[in-house]
């Protein structure tokens, strides 16, 4: 190791963002709306949110992890597409990055919308994913297409590498051959401290950002189910707020 460059703070290079890549298929690709996308949630639409607003679903299945019992992990369900006062998202927002990503990348439309749209080069495709962080936003991290070769075939591909098991102790590490997932209970988390502490403790140490990780600690603490101020979990992660929403139960470190 050489050091002979030295070191200056005030000429310090910005932070190296982590990677994070998921391998997935994407098995259906749609326009509906909110109320559609989440008929099976358990709590339903969020309040506040409109049921007919225009939702883009984006179904991807990852390949290369799976739930304990041997369930599919989903990389992503798609993203609305209007704010909650009816304005389209802009140019940094979810839809478009996924959209500009596959049009740049593998010249693929892959926004259903699009009069040039091919389902045929999309639906029943596997690719490799980054997981990419919005900046500023504490919501799910964005799939989005990593290069020209990141087509990896069509429904005839197999994933042959290692399959990674989404777990998480309470202390927030993955575990492979962890018990379970607990019976999902409904608990409003703004008003039950006991639900606060058993997500405090689901939650420790894990990156509010990893939506697979927690998505994994809350199923395995029972509290998929739980509600905030009555808004279902589901609804944060359809919208993207889930980190914001769990937030101020959590400790400082994690918030």
């Amino acid at each position: 190791m050489s050091y002979e460059q030295g070191y200056n703070p005030l000429n310090a290079a910005d932070p190296t963002p982590p990677k994070f890549t998921n391998i997935g298929r994407v098995k259906e690709n749609r326009l509906t709306t909110i109320g559609e996308a989440m008929k099976d949630a358990p709590n339903g639409v969020p309040e506040g949110v409109d049921p007919a607003a225009p939702f883009w679903q984006l179904i991807i299945e990852s390949l290369d992890s799976r739930w304990p019992d041997g369930g599919t992990v989903f990389i992503f369900r798609g993203s609305k597409l209007f704010d909650k006062n009816g304005k389209p998202l802009d140019n940094t927002q979810r839809p478009a990055m996924v959209a500009a990503a596959f049009r740049s990348y593998l010249g693929v439309i892959v926004y259903p919308g699009d009069p040039n749209y091919d389902e045929s080069k999309v639906v029943g495709q596997a690719f490799r994913f980054d997981m990419v962080q919005r900046e500023n936003d504490p919501g799910l991290r964005v799939p989005v297409v990593d290069g020209p070769d990141s087509h990896l075939g069509g429904p005839e591909y197999v994933f042959t590498g290692k399959i990674r098991i989404i777990q998480a102790s309470g202390s927030g590490n993955a575990v492979e051959g962890a018990p379970g997932t607990a019976t999902p209970v409904t608990v409003d988390l703004a008003t039950d401290e006991a639900a606060q502490a058993k997500l405090r403790e689901a939650l420790g140490g894990i990156d509010l950002t990893n939506e697979e990780a927690v998505t994994a600690a809350l199923k395995l603490a029972g509290l998929m189910a739980a509600t905030i101020n009555g808004s279902g979990l589901t609804g944060h992660i359809v919208n993207g707020t889930l980190a914001e929403a769990l937030a101020p139960f959590l400790t400082p470190v994690q918030a």
